[in-house]
């Protein structure tokens, strides 16, 4: 059985939330969803759904903890919940400094990710005692245990931020960049907007032709949704796009058709 410990209300970055120590590696914190809820102003159960739909990425008890099934001895009265409470959840997650990392690539919230070196630094990383050492070779072995933490911790913190830069979705100026290059590549198939073609294949080409080649291609049902690693790509792509050649000669042949008509004319 893996005893908690209730610290008692902590306050960082301005909130203010349980402190719980233990259930993970000895000495280590974790936060509840309810806490981690209310600084990110959302419903606890739209954390809980979050957490759920994404629980094959979380690991049980280095991750998280279900206080409600897992095999620990706290009493969540301490923890802040009321009988009914309790009894009408059927999950009352606790998260480590990973799970927490881990959710906030799921949630991808702004917010939080201003506190989140606040948190580690100023409430993950703490303890309770520091223990004083009583030799030279015991203070030696705290030093290296110590440099270890610091690098394992930098590696885990760099390879984080690495996949959550190449796996975050694109931004607006983005999006706005890819459909001017759709629209720039529609009009250079047309031939402008004098042309025949224009009035007869620029919308179709558009909507029907490149949206949807787009979306198969990137695997997205809209431009935000693409992965930033992927927007040059996209972009290239819109830019050399070519339509099926049905379609060239479309385009060719109505606007052949409005030269022999102005040459008639003449």
């Amino acid at each position: 059985m893996t005893n908690l410990k209730v610290i008692g209300k902590e306050n960082v970055a301005g909130y203010e939330f349980t402190g719980i120590e233990g259930g993970f590696e000895k000495g280590k914190r974790g936060m509840l969803v309810r806490d981690i809820a209310e600084i990110h102003n959302r419903p606890t159960k739209v954390i809980n759904q979050a957490i759920n739909m994404n629980i094959n990425r979380f690991t049980e008890g280095i991750d998280l903890i279900n206080l409600k099934t897992s095999n620990v001895a706290v009493n969540q009265i301490d923890l802040g919940f009321n009988r009914n409470q309790i009894n009408a959840s059927k999950y009352i997650y606790l998260l480590s400094e990973r799970g927490y990392a881990k959710l906030l690539k799921i949630l991808e919230d702004d917010t939080a990710w201003d506190i989140y070196d606040q948190f580690v630094d100023g409430y993950f990383n703490m303890r309770q005692q520091f223990k004083k050492p009583q030799s030279a070779m015991e203070l030696i072995k705290l030093q290296n245990d110590a440099m270890i933490e610091v690098d394992e911790r930098v590696s885990y913190l760099e390879n984080f931020k690495k996949d959550y830069d190449e796996n975050r979705q694109i931004d607006e100026e983005q999006v706005i960049k890819l459909e001017k290059a759709r629209k720039r590549r529609a009009m250079q198939l047309v031939g402008g907007k004098d042309t025949q073609a224009y009035k007869e294949f620029y919308s179709i080409i558009l909507r029907n032709k490149m949206y949807p080649d787009f979306r198969n291609k990137f695997n997205v049902n809209r431009y935000r949704s693409l992965k930033i690693k992927y927007f040059d790509q996209a972009l290239k792509f819109l830019e050399s796009w070519e339509p099926k050649k049905e379609t060239k000669y479309a385009i060719e042949y109505a606007n052949q058709m409005e030269l022999n008509l102005e040459n008639e004319a003449v």
